[in-house]
Order: structure tokens, then C-alpha cells, then sequence
């Protein structure tokens, strides 16, 4: 319960965000820059984390805010261990869930649809595992999403983790583009944990 409370906790971090100068930039062929960030926990969606405490408010009892200024409300129910989210417009949100690969839209607080389902692989700390819009959403409509994709159906057998582009269409997420995997590599052990997952664009329009 701890572990997924930390990564609920990392997954709901905004775009307020700093270049850790100390990871160089990745840069695929063919594909953008992709530089990685330090994310930082804003305020501004306080009223969300919810969302992610109902997997685990069971295990974990009561929670507590500090500061006193912010407070927990419930906000939605129905979902299955989710990872991240982000907000297409007030109260319309996309929620990416780590085991069934399901990213799902919720609209005025209430599970809407499945606009997504990927086949991913979920042992141990793979899943469904980041989600983030453009800075230019609005006339894009682009989604990016990290992922661990199976062979198969549900739970096969894990072959890469998965950085892709999809664009929202109003009611789905369609036109799939890899931008960067992450494949097994034989002189690694390749184990399930230790996945990562958030992705946010920084103040240098870089992933």
C-alpha cells in the first residue's frame, strides 16, 4: 500500500516543473527530444487525490493534509489502481489504471467511458503508467503515454516499456505513435520493478 501511495503521490505532480540537468536528454531517431524532468507537486488539484487514495484509503486508515488550508474530498469512485491523470478541461479528466491498461475518461466526477485499452503486462510495478496532454492540446490533441506492452492478451508475457503519442478525437484516444522504448537488454536482469512512469512536459516544451 505504501508503494502504490507513492506513486499516486508522484503521478498527480503538475506541469510546475525543473530539468534535472543531471540526466542528459534522450533523443530517438526520427523523434522529439525527450528531456527528462524533476516533477513538483502543485496544489492546484487538490480535490483529485482522492482518485487515487480509494485503492488504498483501506489499507493505509485515515489520511491527513498538512497544510491545514487543503483539504480530501472524495471525487471519484470505480477505479482500478490508478496511476495518473490529466485534465482535458474542467472537470472532464483522463485516468491511466496500472493492471487493466485502461485509461478512462471521468466527467463531473463519474467514470464516463473506456476511451483506451492497451495490453500491457502489470506484474510487480509494470502497467499502465503515465499519461500527459501537449502544451499545445488544444489545437493538437495529443496524448502521450508510457506504458508496459504484453504479447497477447492481458498479462502476457512483458516485451518493452512503451512511450507513445496518441491524439484525442472528442470521445477516444486513436493513431497510436511510438516515440521511445525501453526493450529487454540481455546484459541487464530486466525484472518488473522500478518502472518510473510520470511523464510532464517542462517550461522548455521538452517530455
Amino acid at each position: 500500500a505504501r508503494a502504490f501511495a507513492s506513486r499516486a503521490s508522484a503521478s498527480i505532480a503538475t506541469r510546475r516543473s525543473t530539468t534535472d540537468s543531471s540526466v542528459p536528454a534522450l533523443a530517438p531517431a526520427g523523434g522529439p527530444v525527450i528531456q527528462p524532468h524533476r516533477c513538483v507537486l502543485s496544489a492546484r488539484l487538490p480535490l483529485f487525490l482522492a482518485a487515487a487514495s480509494v485503492a488504498w484509503a483501506g489499507a493505509t486508515g485515515a489520511q491527513s493534509v498538512s497544510p491545514r488550508r487543503l483539504t480530501v474530498e472524495p471525487y471519484v469512485g470505480g477505479l482500478q489502481l490508478p496511476t495518473g491523470f490529466v485534465f482535458l478541461a474542467d472537470d472532464d479528466v483522463l485516468v491511466i489504471e496500472k493492471n487493466t491498461g485502461r485509461v478512462r475518461r471521468v466527467l463531473q466526477g463519474q467514470v464516463a467511458a473506456t476511451v483506451l485499452e492497451l495490453r500491457v503486462n502489470s506484474v510487480s510495478e509494470r502497467g499502465g503508467l503515465g499519461i500527459e496532454i501537449d502544451p499545445e492540446f488544444a489545437s493538437t490533441g495529443y496524448v502521450y503515454i508510457y506504458y508496459s506492452a504484453a504479447t497477447g492478451g492481458k498479462n502476457g508475457g512483458w516485451t518493452e516499456n512503451i512511450v507513445a503519442r496518441y491524439r484525442w478525437n472528442g470521445t477516444r484516444l486513436i493513431s497510436p505513435k511510438v516515440l521511445l522504448t525501453f526493450p529487454s537488454r540481455a546484459r541487464q536482469a530486466n525484472g518488473p520493478n522500478h518502472d518510473g512512469g510520470t511523464l510532464r512536459f517542462g517550461p522548455d516544451g521538452q517530455l
